[in-house]
């Protein structure tokens, strides 16, 4: 699973959706990533979807969990929704196709 560098909330940050986590969110949430993606895409997003995706992301990527908590509660729940779905949306792309095709498509 692929590193997406990203500039978020107070500085830049890496992204990564490790293995473990997708699992975890595919048990908790009872769905699958793929779905998720294919959501987003269609510019379907569930608020906790976002907050969920973004905050493991965080933590694959090496932010601590209670930084990574942080993070989302005053840079996702707290502003508007629109805010993070291209980071959403990015951070799933990059888990399936790799970080270099993301990179490609935003130009």
């Amino acid at each position: 699973m692929a590193d997406l560098k990203r500039a978020f909330a107070d500085g830049d940050y890496t992204f990564a959706l490790k293995y473990a986590a997708v699992a975890e969110y595919e048990k908790t949430e009872e769905k699958s990533l793929f779905a998720t993606l294919r959501a987003a895409l269609a510019g379907e997003w569930f608020l906790k979807d976002v907050r969920e995706i973004i905050r493991l992301a965080l933590i694959g990527g090496g932010t601590p969990p209670a930084d990574a908590l942080r993070l989302v509660r005053d840079y996702v729940e707290a502003r508007p929704l629109a805010e993070n779905t291209t980071l959403f949306t990015d951070i799933l792309a990059a888990t399936f196709f790799g970080v270099d095709e993301i990179e490609a498509a935003n130009g």
